[in-house]
């Protein structure tokens, strides 16, 4: 009975290992998709895209300091 609750225990400790994996992997490609998007957007060569992140930031920082 003791060898079987260890087996279990084995398996579940591997499913949340993977789960951990899955999801971390999912967040640094979720990361790196963002990163590309923003580097996109500031070589753009319309300027009103290449400008738009950089002024939405110090609006925030504006709003937030105020």
């Amino acid at each position: 009975m003791g060898e079987l609750a260890n087996a279990d225990a084995a398996i579940i400790r591997e499913h949340i290992r993977a789960r951990a994996e899955i999801k971390a992997k999912y967040a640094q490609a979720d990361h790196e998709q963002t990163q590309t998007t923003d580097m996109a957007g500031d070589a753009a060569e319309d300027v009103f895209v290449r400008r738009t992140r950089p002024a939405q930031a110090w609006l925030s920082q504006a709003a937030a300091s105020a």
